[in-house]
């Protein structure tokens, strides 16, 4: 069986700016239509609402 990749991602993601979301979104949404199951963490300015938002795992950025 093989495994699934994780994936992380960065960007300027969790600061309420609209294009960078919808961007987001989209990525989120091609990963797993490519590759049901994949794993993703984003990297985020509010870590807790990009996680509540998106169902992924997120962490601070710096």
């Amino acid at each position: 069986m093989s495994r699934l990749p994780h994936v992380s991602i960065l960007g300027w993601y969790g600061n309420e700016n609209a294009g960078d979301e919808a961007i987001l979104t989209v990525l989120l949404a091609d990963l797993s239509r490519s590759i049901p199951g994949i794993k993703c963490s984003v990297f985020s300015a509010n870590p807790e609402k990009t996680a509540e938002t998106y169902g992924v795992s997120s962490t601070q950025k710096n």
